[in-house]
């Protein structure tokens, strides 16, 4: 009796096994659902169906993720992070996978709303948008449709009210609408993300109000529903491509509207590593107003509403601010007024890095600049560039340098005297300008050869593997001189006549620039001191008085000194005529200026008459 009763129990299980019906999914994929959110704005969705007799689950995916790395099922209740547990592949929408042979736990995770698929992206590794995987988060919406949302706008002030329902097979999605859209011939239901045009995928019997039609669904279909990817729009006949209204079009679903808030990550790095106490203030809503880093740490300002904010940097003993680096083009980096001006976006991210070089007590100072004419053999490089370095007299050398090498490769100091080359001593690390670096442990050799001049500093090329522009590291080999003001270096060049003279003398501790100049401009109306090689436009560094005749001394950090020597600070001549500039002497010595190579005019007679050439051949032609 009792093998009967269990023989017969058996056969029902195996009866209501083979006769379970598939268990549908239909989820949304959104940042707001990852473990913490993010601001990301991309969504998707998906339709997932498990064969639970034979332990299967199929699942089709849609997305708008930007650079999708990776795409996974993982284990974790919402709000919870946890391992992967199938790898759905290629991460490129449309995304369909099938997960063979799951375990009961498997199984039971599923049911439980304890699986999630996350997007994984380079800029956001942990996840960009996740969905709980759980049978219906998309079911009944109710939508709109008017012209703003077809794409491009149109100024139709014709509406509809209509909703959408998907069935509990989700094998069809019941749409009704009512409009007042006048003359209306064509109703489509197409796909594609807000924002974008997309293919038809199904046509109304009749676009007369009310209009309503059960829409077949495929997986992807269902996937694109729970992503809002389907979109209503009702045509009339006058519409057409390049005239597109009157129209209305009419998202199926609520997509994401977009974050009011970002991120702004402030980053502290010095040379040599480990320095501390690095004091800040910023005007950040919600920040702490003042705080402090050490090498390598961050401050992160978290939800902070769209616009415009600033960190300052206080000064530091023993350390001197280099630059600030911002990793986007809206914002802006001053090392000389010690800021970070940050124009945050909604859903971004900047991040801001001080970087700060070790200085010493009472150092033996070099300052020296960097050109195609100190290269061995010498090379027709425009390119220029200076450093600072300081020497704390027993082994190690602090450097900062500046220069305008397009795409340098390499950056060294070489052993070697002028007009030699020598092997690479030390490795200066990344040479995108500035440069900033410390040479610790430098042998009685090395010092030895300091001191003597036999060390330089040398910028490599991919166009110049050997070097493109090098400098002798001397004790000095910018100091003083004089340099001309006119019309002709402004950027836009003025057609003024006024002019100028100006002479700079570096002090023996490069603490200071004195400036003296002359000029004739009438009117003038500021007269600064600014940071950009020749052709350039940069910050302003110092007020001079407007008169005709002024003097002034100029308080210089590392960083200063190098652009010095490099040739990259100028003095500008406003007047009320020329507020962007009358008259600007960029300060650059006599041999410098000639180290630059001019066209001569027969060089420049004959490409005129080449060009000239081409253009009659191509007349003929």
């Amino acid at each position: 009796m009792s093998r009967s009763l269990t023989a017969l129990t058996l056969a029902l299980l195996v009866c209501a096994a083979t006769s379970a019906p598939a268990q549908t999914f239909v989820f949304d994929l959104r940042a707001s659902q990852e473990a913490p959110p993010n601001p990301s704005t991309a969504i998707g969705g998906c339709f997932g169906n498990l064969d639970q007799p034979n332990a299967t689950f199929a699942i089709t995916c849609v997305h708008d993720v930007a650079g999708a790395t990776i795409m996974h099922i993982h284990r974790g209740a919402p709000g919870v992070n946890g391992p992967v547990a199938f790898d759905l592949g290629t991460p490129t929408s449309p995304v369909s996978a099938t997960w063979t042979g799951m375990t009961s736990a498997d199984i039971n995770d599923l049911l439980s709303g304890n699986l999630y698929v996350n997007i994984h992206s380079g800029g956001r590794p942990n996840g960009e948008i996740r969905g709980q995987i759980v049978p219906r988060t998309v079911d009944t919406v109710p939508f709109t449709a008017n012209g703003p949302q077809v794409v491009p706008p149109n100024s139709t002030t014709a509406t509809a009210a209509c909703t959408a329902d998907l069935d509990n097979a989700a094998a069809s999605l019941a749409i009704s609408c009512t409009h007042d859209l006048a003359g209306a011939t064509e109703a489509h239901v197409h796909e594609g993300p807000a924002g974008t045009n997309g293919p038809v995928v199904f046509t109304f019997p009749s676009a007369t109000s009310p209009l309503s039609a059960n829409v077949p669904m495929t997986p992807q279909l269902v996937a694109d529903f729970a992503a809002t990817f389907l979109y209503l729009e009702i045509h009339t006949t006058e519409a057409t491509d390049d005239n597109p209204s009157p129209q209305i079009r009419g998202q199926i679903g609520t997509p994401p509207a977009p974050p009011t808030t970002g991120t702004i990550r402030i980053v502290k790095s010095t040379s040599p590593a480990g320095g501390t106490g690095f004091s800040f203030s910023d005007d950040v809503p919600g920040g702490p107003a003042a705080f402090t880093l050490n090498d390598g740490a961050v401050q992160t300002f978290s939800n902070v509403a769209a616009g415009t904010y600033t960190i300052t940097e206080g000064a530091a003993p023993n350390f001197a601010l280099t630059d600030v680096a911002c990793s986007d083009g809206d914002s802006a980096g001053n090392p000389f007024a010690r800021t970070a001006t940050v124009s945050l976006q909604g859903g971004e991210t900047v991040t801001c890095t001080f970087h700060n070089l070790r200085t010493f007590a009472s150092p033996a100072i070099f300052v020296f600049d960097l050109s195609g004419a100190h290269e061995v053999p010498p090379t027709a490089s425009t390119a220029r560039g200076g450093c600072m370095a300081e020497f704390d007299g027993a082994s190690t050398l602090s450097i900062v340098c500046t220069h305008d090498v397009v795409l340098a490769t390499v950056m060294h100091i070489h052993h070697g005297a002028a007009g030699t080359n020598g092997p690479v001593a030390f490795d200066l690390g990344n040479p995108s300008s500035p440069v900033e670096a410390t040479w610790s442990g430098m042998t009685p050799a090395d010092v030895a050869d300091l001191l003597a001049g036999n060390l330089y500093v040398n910028i490599h090329t991919a166009g110049r593997p050997t070097g493109e522009i090098r400098g002798q590291i001397l004790p000095r080999t910018i100091d003083n001189f004089s340099f001309p003001l006119n019309g002709a270096q402004e950027v836009p060049p003025t057609t003024s006549a006024a002019t100028g003279t100006c002479t700079v003398d570096l002090s023996n501790d490069a603490s200071s620039l004195a400036v003296q100049c002359t000029h004739d401009v009438v009117g003038a109306t500021d007269a600064h001191l600014h940071v950009a090689p020749a052709g350039e436009e940069g910050p302003v560094l110092f007020h001079f008085p407007t008169t005709s005749s002024f003097s002034a001394s100029v308080p210089m950090t590392p960083r200063l000194v190098a652009d010095f020597a490099a040739g990259f600070l100028y003095v500008n001549i406003h007047s009320a005529e020329a507020p962007q500039g009358e008259i600007r002497g960029q300060a650059l010595p006599a041999f410098a200026v000639a180290d630059i190579p001019a066209m001569s005019w027969w060089i420049a007679a004959l490409l005129t008459m080449a060009i000239a050439a081409v253009a009659w051949l191509r007349l003929r032609g």
